[in-house]
């Protein structure tokens, strides 16, 4: 790896990590509802902009990498797997369809910016399963029937509350990586690049 990628690299990360523990520690402390979805904005701006200096296949995965690092070791609490496995692999998501679709566009942006907020939605059904057993899976559905019957809705719809919840995550996703694309190309200007 050359110093400029490496450079990048460690940019890059400190700028999501400090950001993860900083203001993702914050916002779980105060028990944010949707904390997940505010830090994953922050990890597609960094991505996207990170894209724009550094577009190489495997670079947004190791920033992943190094932020998932970051958090576990500079969280204040015991270290955990669970916030370094969303971390890194949001990274790699983003970067696997960064790579195949390979142009820096504002399209292709708001495609892979789609990617990390899919994993922040998937994060509780495969990982924690993995981490508290099957049964988190019977917990996760008395929880949608719940929230249909508040809603006045009957509880068969549960699983359309989750498919609108996955919904607004592609949005924000492809939101967040349309505004990356505008914010990147700002720092490039700034940078002369």
């Amino acid at each position: 790896m050359e110093a400029r990628a490496a450079a990048y690299i460690a940019m890059f990360s400190s700028i999501w990590g400090a950001s993860e523990v900083v203001l993702g520690s914050w916002l779980k402390s105060l028990a944010v509802p949707f904390s997940g979805e505010a830090m994953t904005v922050v990890a597609v701006l960094v991505m996207v902009v990170s894209r724009r200096f550094l577009d190489q296949r495997g670079s947004q995965a190791t920033i992943g990498f190094v932020t998932g690092l970051i958090k576990v070791f500079g969280s204040f609490g015991a270290a955990r797997i669970g916030p370094f496995i969303a971390i890194f692999m949001e990274g790699l998501l983003f970067d696997t369809v960064a790579s195949l679709l390979k142009k820096f566009s504002l399209r292709n942006m708001a495609i892979a910016g789609v990617m990390p907020f899919t994993w922040t939605f998937l994060h509780p059904f495969v990982v924690n399963p993995l981490v508290f057993g099957t049964d988190i899976l019977k917990v996760y559905q008395r929880i949608l029937e719940t929230a249909a019957q508040a809603l006045g809705l009957p509880t068969s719809l549960g699983l359309g509350l989750l498919a609108a919840m996955y919904l607004v995550d592609f949005f924000l996703g492809a939101f967040s990586g349309l505004v990356g694309y505008r914010m990147s190309s700002g720092i490039g200007r700034a940078v002369g690049q």
